[in-house]
């Protein structure tokens, strides 16, 4: 059974840190971006729960921040609706664009980090490729705030919920609804979909958690917790769930039944919480701007997803040259979001996690980039 230990703390050794709104972890899980009331996106390292650094993102609080899967940007989304994309090395802006008209609730990256949602106050939901942030689709069904996205493990699909008490299930091609799952009586805080595809829980204002079978998209179980929750995850294996309530209480469940299992206190209080990509460390931003890291032991680290760069040739022998013949080579590159290195895989790529030949670290190839030769 996995086991929830605080590990380390930390808060801006200046005192200039105020309420944490969001955060995000990079892709290797050793660091954790937050943004705050004061405008400022800050890393964070988490292991010793030291800052690394900071970025000024302008006047008005930071409501949402995001890390790209490939580690490059970092994203800050603010509460006048604007998302700015900053380089994660020269903190270089890269992109200015006014998302929405209300402050920005949630921005997701898919996990091959070539799409990126946000959601918003102001009811409304965008997709946009990473490549071509400037331009997007906009989402619009919700009939109140939408609290947050994230997109489906299938990476086709986008989940959102909302202060309606809904939550809507979207395909990211044609940008509509595919399912609502409206159980909740409330609004509807926080929402996610287990690794395996096959779970969603979500947890709404008046203390209900829900689970929800996706493939069924039926509602079969719900408790009621201590407190309001702040965050809600699956950890890789799909069989337990972490809730993090607003007086600092983290809270094991086993699922489907949704027994408590374990409960720890840790006597934050909780305005934002994200787990790590690897599964194994969560991370709590504090009402009084502290931050807090939680390590999840006892469980095998998640693979994280990398997207590899697909390039064809035509290898030609000197009789088959003669002969207008060749034998066509698939080439995959990609590089490592832990260790930054880049390798070569030929042929096809592996339909299971495999290990990066340089850091060991578990990949997990869940999408294609075709590229001319």
């Amino acid at each position: 059974m996995p086991k929830l230990v605080v590990a380390a703390s930390g808060k801006d050794p200046e005192g200039k840190g105020k309420e944490v709104f969001a955060c995000s972890f990079t892709p290797d899980s050793s660091f954790a971006l937050t943004g705050s009331w004061d405008g400022q996106l800050r890393l964070w390292d988490a292991n010793s729960g030291v800052l690394v650094t900071s970025i000024l993102t302008g006047t008005k609080p930071v409501s949402a921040c995001a890390v790209s899967p490939d580690g490059k940007l970092w994203l800050s989304g603010s509460m006048d609706g604007i998302m700015i994309a900053w380089d994660a090395v020269s903190h270089e802006q890269s992109v200015f664009l006014a998302l929405h008209t209300r402050p920005i609730s949630s921005l997701a990256f898919a996990g091959d980090g070539q799409t990126l949602a946000s959601a918003s106050w102001d009811k409304k939901l965008t997709i946009r490729s990473v490549r071509q942030m400037r331009e997007g689709q906009t989402l619009a069904g919700h009939e109140d705030i939408v609290a947050g996205c994230r997109f489906l493990p299938d990476m086709t699909h986008l989940m959102s919920w909302s202060h309606d008490g809904a939550i809507r299930l979207w395909d990211v091609a044609s940008a509509k609804t595919t399912k609502i799952l409206g159980g909740h009586q409330d609004r509807v805080n926080h929402a996610v979909v287990s690794p395996d595809g096959r779970w969603i829980a979500s947890a709404s204002r008046d203390r209900e958690l829900k689970l929800w079978d996706l493939r069924q998209q039926c509602e079969i179980k719900t408790v009621t917790t201590n407190a309001e929750l702040r965050g809600l995850f699956f950890l890789p294996d799909s069989n337990w769930i972490v809730t993090v309530d607003q007086e600092g209480w983290l809270t094991l469940y086993a699922a489907p039944d949704l027994e408590t299992e374990e409960e720890v206190d840790t006597q934050l209080p909780v305005q934002c919480a994200e787990l790590s990509p690897f599964g194994t460390c969560i991370a709590l931003g504090g009402e009084d701007g502290r931050i807090m890291f939680i390590t999840v032991e006892g469980i095998e680290p998640a693979p994280i997803p990398v997207t590899a760069t697909q390039t064809t040739r035509l290898n030609k022998s000197g009789l088959m040259r003669i002969l207008g013949k060749g034998k066509i080579k698939h080439t995959f590159r990609y590089t490592c979001p832990v260790c930054r290195k880049s390798s070569e895989l030929e042929d096809e790529l592996p339909g299971q996690p495999a290990p990066c030949p340089n850091c060991q670290q578990a990949l997990r190839f869940s999408a294609i980039e075709q590229a001319a030769h």
